[in-house]
């Protein structure tokens, strides 16, 4: 008489996450979506995140027109491109007496 021995190191994955070990293996390209918070105010800071997105010019990063930027330096134009510089100068306007005015986020 044998004993069936049950296997321990065995871990049952749902449909989804096999799935994504799939895509993992198979080194799938996948896609950064950075949500930017208030650090979005200036020419500066957009290129700071755009730095980190593309990871300083390592990952290619694609514009909303399908146009591929394949190093940090086609990136580093994007915020002059955008005019961010001229939004800047305009922006220190104050509605009210007594308001305080909030830095305008630059991009969305």
């Amino acid at each position: 008489m044998h004993a069936r021995v049950a296997r321990v190191d065995r871990i049952d994955l749902s449909l989804a996450q096999a799935q994504m070990v799939a895509r993992t293996a198979s080194r799938t390209p996948e896609v950064m979506v950075k949500v930017l918070s208030g650090g979005a105010i200036s020419a500066k800071s957009v290129q700071r995140h755009l730095d980190y997105i593309g990871r300083k010019g390592e990952v290619e990063l694609h514009t909303d027109e399908g146009d591929a930027l394949k190093d940090r330096a086609t990136a580093a134009g994007l915020p002059d491109d955008w005019n961010l510089h001229l939004a800047e100068a305009g922006a220190s306007k104050q509605i009210g007496k007594g308001t305080k005015a909030r830095p305008v986020r630059r991009v969305h």
